[in-house]
């Protein structure tokens, strides 16, 4: 299995602020934001990405639930937890990496990512939309107290 040059460039703009980068046949987008919250917002957003390749820093079972809503044909991951790998190649969705980890770690170095956790039983992509959506509240909420 070889990079297309969709997944190059794609790979090509992980740089700086940009974590996640998306190509199709020359159309291009990139998202700055930190964490899951952009991926989630695509799916949630109803963002057309079937068979764009897509790079991420970090590419967990949560993102990769994600990205197989949104129904990438690839995905580069700087950094691919385990997981997330299995969820991929169960879903048809070419994957390549960086470096391959177990688990992805919290914020603070102290854990699993909590997004981790909350998709870690779920199988369905839909479930784990939910599942996804139900943490980052929970987050949002404690963040703002």
């Amino acid at each position: 299995m070889t990079e297309s040059p969709d997944l190059i460039e794609a790979k090509a703009a992980l740089k700086g602020s940009v974590g996640l980068a998306l190509v199709k046949g020359g159309c291009a987008v990139s998202y700055c934001g930190r964490g899951i919250g952009d991926l989630y917002a695509a799916v949630k957003g109803g963002a057309d990405y079937a068979g764009y390749a897509a790079a991420d820093k970090i590419v967990g079972r949560a993102a990769a639930f994600l990205f197989v809503a949104l129904k990438v044909a690839s995905v580069y991951a700087a950094v691919l937890s385990e997981s997330g790998r299995e969820v991929l190649l169960a879903y048809g969705i070419d994957c390549f990496y960086g470096e391959l980890t177990e688990n992805i770690i919290n914020r603070a170095g102290s854990g699993r990512c909590p997004m981790e956790e909350a998709t870690e039983s779920v199988t369905d992509p839909a479930e784990a939309v939910d599942a996804i959506g139900a943490k980052l509240k929970e987050l949002r909420l404690k963040a703002a107290r």
